[in-house]
């Protein structure tokens, strides 16, 4: 999570930045697919990076997710 700091006229307030996503879990079978969707609130940039074990985009042994957050399993 992130915060949005917003300075004017002499104060600051701080605004959490919330990414939701959904499903939270799903079980997908060998090659199987599940789509993921991201809700990002409270900023304007509400571009997300798909991981999968850590890994951006994924890889062959834990399987990949695309930009658009759909899962293939391997």
């Amino acid at each position: 999570m992130s915060v949005l700091e917003i300075v004017g006229c002499g104060s600051v307030s701080t605004i959490p930045v919330s990414v939701a996503i959904s499903p939270t879990s799903a079980t997908v079978g060998a090659g199987g697919t599940q789509q993921f969707t991201a809700t990002v609130t409270n900023t304007n940039n509400t571009a997300v990076t798909w991981q999968v074990n850590g890994v951006p985009g994924g890889n062959a042994t834990a399987g990949t997710i695309s930009s658009a957050g759909l899962y293939t399993a391997p």
